[in-house]
Formats: structure tokens, sequence, C-alpha cells
């Protein structure tokens, strides 16, 4: 989101992400050359793209130990050294930073990922984070099964800083409208922030809505609600600030999206092995 900002890109046509994949056992400086000719090679090209961000990405122990066998490293010392590559490049060069090292593939339970799931994946994940805070390099369905509900009495005021910050979201100041938003839409994951003022109204009609995610109550004192919200701690936190309520969130999201990013990578390999036994099964 970071780049994005600064490219002032938001809407721009032509951003993207390099990723590259492989053994890096251990790393080494072509590696991330090659990134860098790449991403010079695309902000001079015409269309000009806007190169937002890099991934090194060490694929499997199980993959690299059937080509190298006992001088494998193990994928997490494999990331780490590619943390510090990336570090000592950006020492030496003074270049801004833009290359970071994705585990997932390393460190994926399920064994090795080929590189079209694993570049799916990653491509679903940044799409979404973006589209948490209503920004998106393409419209992806992924967070189509998440709402962010707002109640709150000053909820609509168009000057808030905390709804510009919150971005989009279904904003009520009604509590009999809120709730029953929140019952007509059982098929939505649901993450509720509600002012302390109205917590106790809404809260208990809602609370064992399983489409309720979490609960993130926003007030000026946590010490007036800690004694009540005992009741409903398995969903609820209470926040006397803005932007931690707002980290919390976003934290809540990508630890979600995560998990859903996890789970395309396992039924991609499950259907990868499918395929692979009809293949090999004589026609006739």
């Amino acid at each position: 989101m970071k780049r994005c900002a600064e490219y002032q890109a938001w809407d721009y046509p032509y951003n993207c992400v390099l990723l590259t994949t492989g053994s890096m056992n251990p790393i080494h400086r072509s590696h991330i050359n090659n990134l860098e000719l790449v991403k010079k090679y695309l902000e001079q090209s015409s269309p000009q793209w806007n190169v937002l961000a890099g991934y090194l990405s060490p694929t499997h122990d199980t993959y690299v130990r059937g080509k190298l066998d006992k001088a494998t490293i193990p994928g997490r010392d494999r990331c780490d050294l590619c943390e510090l590559a990336i570090e000592e490049h950006e020492r030496q060069t003074k270049t801004l930073h833009w290359l970071s090292v994705s585990r997932a593939e390393a460190e994926y339970y399920g064994g090795f990922i080929d590189f079209g799931p694993t570049t799916k994946a990653l491509r679903q994940y940044l799409n979404s984070i973006l589209l948490v805070s209503q920004r998106s390099l393409k419209n992806p369905s992924i967070m189509e099964n998440y709402t962010i509900v707002w109640l709150d009495t000053n909820a609509s005021d168009p000057e808030s800083s905390f709804r510009t910050k919150l971005g989009k979201a279904q904003i009520f100041t009604d509590v009999n409208d809120c709730i029953k938003f929140i019952k007509s839409h059982s098929n939505k994951s649901t993450y509720l922030i509600v002012s302390g003022s109205l917590a106790k109204l809404v809260v208990p009609e809602v609370y064992d809505c399983s489409n309720l995610l979490g609960i993130f109550l926003f007030c000026g004192s946590v010490s007036t609600y800690a004694e009540w919200a005992m009741d409903y701690c398995d969903k609820l936190m209470i926040f006397d600030h803005g932007d931690d309520l707002l980290v919390r969130l976003w934290r809540d999201l990508e630890s979600n999206l995560r998990e859903q990013a996890t789970l395309h990578l396992r039924y991609a390999e499950e259907y990868k092995q499918r395929a692979l036994q009809y293949k090999q099964r004589p026609c006739g």
C-alpha cells in the first residue's frame, strides 16, 4: 500500500509485483540483480509499468532435497539468508526498499507447490490486503465474503477521520438496523466496530451469530467496559485509540486471508495429484 501511495497509482492499470522462485540454496547476487533488471526494463517500457514490489520465494525442502540431497539448506534458513541478502543489497546500492521474502512456499506444510499455484496465492493475498483499505490492483472476489460493520451515532459524519481511515464499511447509526443487517447476512463473515455508548445494546443481540468473527469496542476509557466485556471475551476487544483498533482489525483480516490462501494451495495440490493419477493410467 505504501508503494501505491508513493506512485499515486491506486487506479493505474499497469501496476505489477515481481516474483521469483527457485532453490536459492543459497541465494546469490544474480537472483536480486535479475529482479532489478526486470524492474528497470518494465519501468522504461511502453506502456510504463509501476513495479510496486518484488518477492524472493525459496521453494520447499522436498524439491531442493531431490536435487541437492544432503547439501540442502533448510527452507527457514534459506529465507533468512534471502532477507540478509536484500539488506546488504540495499546498503550497497542505496536503493529504496521494494524487495521482500515470501516464506509461504518454503514453509508450506503440504510439501512442494509448483509456480502456478504459488503465484495465484500471492496475487490473491496482495489484492485482498489492498482491498481491505479500499484499494486494489484488481478487483478480486476473495473479499466478497467479508463485511466490516461500524455502529456509532456519529458514524455518518463525513468529517470523521476514523471513517476516512476505515474505508469501505457498512455504516449504521441505529442499533436495530445494525442488528437486522448482521442477522440477515449470515453468509457474510462480519467484523463489528461499535462505540461504547451503543455496545451494551447491540452486543448481546448479535454475539451468538456464527458469522460474527470479532467485535471491536471503541471507547474513551477501557476500564469503564472491562468488567462487562468479560461475558463476551471470546469475540470482543476494547480499544481507546482508533489506530490501535484498525491495526488489530487489519491483522485479523490478514490472518483469515492467509488461511484462505493456504487452503487454496492445498486444494491445488490435491487436484494436481488427481490429474497425475489419470495421466498415468493407460488408455483403452
